[in-house]
């Protein structure tokens, strides 16, 4: 699979499972962009930079604080 493909899925993903179906992100959703993003054996530049998007956006967010947790490791290993 091409960057470009895995970049829409990663942002369609965020917005219409992570947002749009109760306004919450949880952390089941964070281990759903996590798989999808490395689907392919790795996080490349433009899946990061879409990731780095999502998740700076859900730093505005009202989260608990297990998921701002889990969010911080995942930008931590991804290098987000």
């Amino acid at each position: 699979m091409s960057a470009q493909p895995q970049v829409k899925e990663l942002i369609g993903y965020s917005f219409l499972i992570g947002f749009a179906n109760d306004h919450v992100f949880d952390a089941r959703e964070l281990i759903t962009l996590d798989a999808l993003a490395g689907s392919n054996g790795r996080v490349d530049e433009a899946e990061i930079l879409a990731l780095r998007t999502l998740l700076d956006r859900l730093e505005e967010q009202d989260l608990a604080m297990s998921v701002r947790l889990e969010i911080d490791q995942f930008r931590e290993t991804n290098n987000i």
